[in-house]
């Protein structure tokens, strides 16, 4: 790991489920999202959020340069759900900064063979947007190719993305 903390209390992570919630929730871990987008605060961008399978929430770490690399600070949570079911899989930013993720929503976290267990019937998907913003369709493949260049200076880095993705398929890139 590159986190100079853990998300769970006590001497081990499975000794610590259901008693981590000070800390962050728990030890699973899933769907990391690296946040590039404007539509949050300034402060959000370049954190990582991800999916905290036993504490039901979304942990959200600050990452800073360390050499060559990063670390990972404990920042406050990203979203933390009174649903006991909650289960965030899987996160991605959309064209507007906001953010989609995928709650598996299972009674069971983990750690259960039996079949007859797991619910394959259920899960939600989420947008999470900051303050009153609204979707947006974005289609780049309308564009020339002078806007797809220009749109290598936004901030926007899921626009910078698809951008870059028609100059290659117009074999530009």
């Amino acid at each position: 790991t590159i986190a100079d903390h853990r998300h769970w209390a006590g001497e081990g992570p499975y000794a610590a489920i259901g008693r981590s919630g000070t800390v962050g929730g728990g030890h699973a871990h899933c769907g990391a999202l690296i946040y590039q987008g404007e539509q949050f605060p300034a402060e959000y961008r370049g954190s990582i959020l991800m999916g905290n399978i036993h504490g039901n929430r979304v942990n959200r770490d600050l990452l800073e340069r360390k050499g060559s690399g990063f670390v990972g600070r404990h920042g406050p949570d990203f979203l933390i759900s009174n649903d006991a079911w909650f289960r965030h899989v899987c996160s991605r930013q959309g064209p507007d900064g906001s953010i989609y993720f995928i709650d598996w929503y299972d009674a069971h976290a983990c750690h259960q063979t039996p079949p007859e267990l797991w619910n394959r019937g259920n899960g939600r998907i989420y947008r999470v947007a900051y303050g009153d913003a609204k979707a947006v369709q974005v289609d780049v493949t309308n564009l020339p190719t002078p806007k797809l260049v220009e749109t290598h200076v936004s901030k926007n880095e899921w626009l910078v993305r698809q951008a870059r993705k028609e100059l290659q398929r117009r074999g530009l890139g």
